[in-house]
């Protein structure tokens, strides 16, 4: 199960670390300062060089810190190493932006779903419904993982109604595995 083991979370959470440092910088810095000022200062440097120019932890928290001062070993170490349900969000927050759920899907979201031809239910019941009506990936901890729903499990029905996946092919009973609800 990808989502328990975070699998590539660290594109998308790493993007959210690094905006929570630049609104923190602009913020402390009365917005002379940003996170262009660190890119410039870390990667600016030897300007040309064609191998690999290797860096440590430190070395991000010395060049962090040469921008603004803070404490950013234990800001970086805190976004790091825990391991959470929730999403670094401070820098959005900081950002004037806040993150809300809503029951009716965004215009992206049902672009998508249509381009992947699957149905979305990961951040409600915990899984994703291919074309088929089979349940292509199911989210750790969710209800459906809850429930013993696994990954090729065919949905027929739900509350005794055939799914449209089961309309389309004339079943109105439950052919597969007999789960609803």
């Amino acid at each position: 199960m990808g989502d328990w083991q975070r699998f590539e979370d660290y594109y998308a959470e790493g993007a959210l670390i690094w905006l929570d440092a630049d609104t923190l910088i602009r913020e402390r810095s009365g917005g002379k300062r940003s996170l262009d000022d660190f890119a410039r200062g870390f990667f600016g440097v030897e300007d040309g060089r064609w191998t690999p120019l290797t860096y440590s932890f430190e070395d991000v928290v010395t060049a962090l810190n040469a921008v603004e001062p803070n404490d950013w070993g234990t800001f970086l170490r805190q976004r790091l190493e825990r391991h959470g349900p929730e999403a670094p969000l401070d820098g959005l927050t900081r950002g004037g932006y806040r993150l809300v759920y809503s029951d009716t899907p965004s215009e992206l979201g049902k672009a998508s779903a249509a381009s992947r031809k699957r149905d979305d239910f990961y951040y409600s019941l915990g899984f994703y419904v291919d074309k088929d009506g089979a349940i292509s990936d199911e989210r750790w901890d969710s209800p459906a993982f809850k429930a013993g729903l696994i990954a090729g499990t065919r949905i027929v029905a739900v509350n005794n109604m055939a799914t449209k996946q089961e309309a389309r092919r004339g079943n109105q009973g439950w052919a597969d595995q007999q789960r609803a609800d």
